[in-house]
Parts: C-alpha cells; sequence; structure tokens
C-alpha cells in the first residue's frame, strides 16, 4: 500500500500522464438486450446489478434491471408506487 502510494506521488510530482491502455467503451443498445428470442412471455430472474439497473427497450423487446416487484408493477401498470400494497403482492 505505502509502496503504491509512493510510486504515484512521484509519477504526480514527475508530471507525466497516466493513459489507459483502452479507452472507456459507450454502452450500446445490444448490451441490455435480453438474449433470448422475442415472445410475448414475461421472464422474471433476480437483479444482477441492482444499483445500476434500467429502463431499456428496441424495436422487438423492454427490458427492466434491477427493479423491485413493486416498482415492476408501478412501472408496468402506470400506477403511483405508494397505491400498490405490498401485503397484496404475496
Amino acid at each position: 500500500m505505502a509502496e503504491s502510494l509512493a510510486r504515484a506521488k512521484a509519477m504526480s510530482e514527475s508530471g507525466v500522464v497516466h493513459i489507459g491502455a483502452e479507452p472507456p467503451r459507450m454502452p450500446r443498445f445490444e448490451d441490455h438486450k435480453p438474449d433470448f428470442a422475442p415472445s410475448h412471455t414475461l421472464h422474471i430472474s433476480p437483479a444482477k446489478d441492482q444499483l445500476n439497473g434500467g429502463d431499456y427497450s428496441g424495436d422487438d423487446y423492454w427490458s427492466l434491471q434491477g427493479f423491485t416487484l413493486k416498482s415492476l408493477i408501478s412501472q408496468i401498470t402506470g400506477l403511483n408506487p405508494s397505491r400498490i400494497d405490498p401485503a397484496r403482492l404475496a
């Protein structure tokens, strides 16, 4: 730890700028497309990343990622989440 801090301080004082080997890549819309054929069937699976979820869609899919059941029902139905009773979801 101390060695890496010393190395970072030396690099900072030298004026050298570290350039990454690969630039960060912008996410594409295909990154969130489900990996199964389009259908009218609802597929639910546990969230892989609850913090960085989102609402993604294309011409032939709609993917909601990282949603709780209450927020999912709110998104699908257009209801305010405060109007959804969690006791009735079970």
